[in-house]
């Protein structure tokens, strides 16, 4: 009998990944996203602190691999499910 795994238990969606300069990170699901219509005035994206800008989207599926490069060499990669899931409006962890 073939063995559960945490990975099984995650559903496979698209989501929104969202890096700050200052090193905050979150995703979101896709679907929270919608396109603007003509004269609207947006929707708020993240909520950023004082001298913190977005500084990196991507879009990737729950069961995909997110690699982080260290200024020392060194790689290390995560599943995007592991990436806390936050709200638009929230800043994300760090």
């Amino acid at each position: 009998m073939p063995e559960i795994t945490r990975e099984d238990m995650i559903k496979d969606e698209e989501v929104v990944v969202t890096y700050t300069h200052r090193g905050y990170i979150k995703r979101t699901a896709l679907d929270q996203y919608r396109a603007q219509l003509r004269g609207g005035k947006g929707k708020i994206g993240i909520v950023v602190r004082d001298e913190d800008f977005v500084d990196q989207i991507y879009t990737a599926s729950t069961h995909s691999y997110i690699l982080f490069f260290t200024n020392a060499g060194k790689a290390y990669s995560i599943k995007v499910f592991e990436i806390p899931e936050a709200p638009l409006t929230s800043k994300g962890n760090r």
